[in-house]
């Protein structure tokens, strides 16, 4: 019984950390989209640096918690929602909208992608 209990209270945190995780991957992603931005302006300042490793940090933390960005070399219907389809070989990933995660193994968000559509 007590191992029992103890096993449902871990899943319980699981949870609870998992909507929380959820809840600051909107945050993560503005972070992410204003470094990327200032880079391609080609800005520099300790404030971008500051951003940066803001980002780097809650990346860290987010990560021992279980959190994992999903790959995006391949188009996997089970892994990635395809917003837009480009000229380009069948299946390869052109560019990446927004980052998708497991968190523990699980998909919590798919990658939002541009995937060639082939011929």
């Amino acid at each position: 019984m007590q191992k029992r209990v103890q096993e449902e209270k871990v899943e319980w945190i699981k949870t609870a950390n998992g909507n929380l995780i959820i809840q600051l991957l909107p945050a993560l992603d503005h972070l992410e989209t204003a470094l990327k931005g200032a880079k391609e302006k080609g800005e520099q300042s300790s404030w971008l640096q500051g951003v940066e490793m803001t980002i780097v940090e809650l990346r860290k933390v987010l990560e021992e918690e279980g959190l994992q960005p999903v790959q995006v070399e391949k188009f996997d219907p089970n892994l990635h929602e395809v917003v837009q389809a480009t000229e380009g070989p069948e299946g390869a990933i052109e560019d990446v909208f927004q980052m998708g995660y497991t968190l523990n193994g699980k998909l919590i968000r798919p990658a939002k992608v541009a995937a060639g559509k082939g011929k």
